[in-house]
């Protein structure tokens, strides 16, 4: 089983729950899943219908652009069982074709592709990526070693584990196995993980921009939205958390010390010529940012970059 903690994948899922998969040969019509938070008493958690698509990297694997088609980079995989396929342009943008790679910090990017290639027996060349999906641009490597675990997540075979909140950041007991069989059966598998709640997360802002007023600086930014960002008729992407706030860190000149932390409500900061030059002695030519979109989860991924 593959017990993923990912960004929320569809507006409909639960917030509070992560995801699994899972693949074995001969499929044995079902996996059933059970939880305990000690090492017995365990009760029913998920149920899986169909065997997953996953496999892992051949060969390393590099960043790519974001926001636009990625046309240099291939993603070589070897899957253990099933297939994959190429689809349109438009079914890429549309939302097919989704998978995950995990790191060597076991966070997961996800990306999809439109072109399926096969080259070998169970290995593909996969082509024409959309990367950084769903707010995880910050979860590629340069380079994602091979050997990486990539899992297929289009087809219906992924699934949430039964969690609430207060579940998030709790270490649980997991035993799974065919359907068709007892939960003491030695074909029962053992783990322990622990869901931080990545689904809640709020993305990176995007589009710093800074700008003069009189003797000032003024700091703004975009924010994305987590749920219900999709739409091409809004005037706006929704909110998506329960109140808007942003931590804003602006470092030193060498960028290896943070000179000022400020919490603001809106996606501008007025950077008064008192505080940079009490921060820097005089007006800086450009500035070291971190921004976090704030949330009751804590700050959310973050956007660090030189302004100017």
């Amino acid at each position: 089983a593959f017990f993923m903690d990912l960004p929320l994948l569809s507006d409909l899922d639960n917030e509070a729950a992560g995801y699994v998969a899972a693949q074995t040969k001969p499929w044995p019509g079902s996996v059933l899943g059970y939880r305990s938070i000690t090492t017995s008493n365990f009760g029913l958690n998920f149920s899986l219908s169909q065997n997953a698509v996953v496999g892992a990297t051949l060969f390393p694997f590099y960043n790519g652009p974001t926001h636009v088609f990625d046309t240099v980079n291939q993603l070589i995989i070897e899957i253990a069982e099933g297939e994959l396929s190429s689809v349109s342009e438009l079914e890429v943008l549309g939302g097919s074709n989704v998978c995950a790679l995990q790191n060597a910090d076991g966070e997961w990017e996800l990306l999809q592709f439109q072109n399926a290639e096969l080259i070998a027996t169970r290995q593909y060349k996969l082509t024409k990526l959309l990367r950084g999906q769903l707010g995880t641009e910050l979860q590629m490597r340069t380079p994602l070693a091979a050997g990486a675990t990539f899992v297929f997540l289009t087809g219906g075979t992924v699934r949430q584990v039964g969690m609430s909140y207060n579940d998030i950041g709790v270490a649980y007991n997991y035993k799974y196995g065919p359907g068709v069989r007892a939960i003491n059966d030695a074909s029962y598998k053992d783990q322990t993980y622990t869901f931080r709640g990545v689904a809640r997360r709020p993305y990176a802002p995007v589009h710093p921009r800074l700008a003069k007023v009189s003797n000032d600086l003024v700091l703004s930014w975009t924010r994305r939205s987590r749920i219900g960002g999709d739409s091409w008729d809004a005037q706006e992407v929704p909110l998506g958390e329960e109140y808007e706030a942003y931590d804003l860190d602006i470092y030193n000149a060498a960028a290896t010390a943070i000179v000022r932390s400020v919490r603001v409500n809106s996606p501008t900061y007025t950077y008064t010529q008192a505080s940079y030059t009490a921060d820097f002695g005089a007006q800086p030519g450009a500035l070291h940012v971190a921004i976090y979109q704030v949330s009751p989860y804590g700050r959310g991924s973050q956007l660090k970059t030189w302004v100017n």
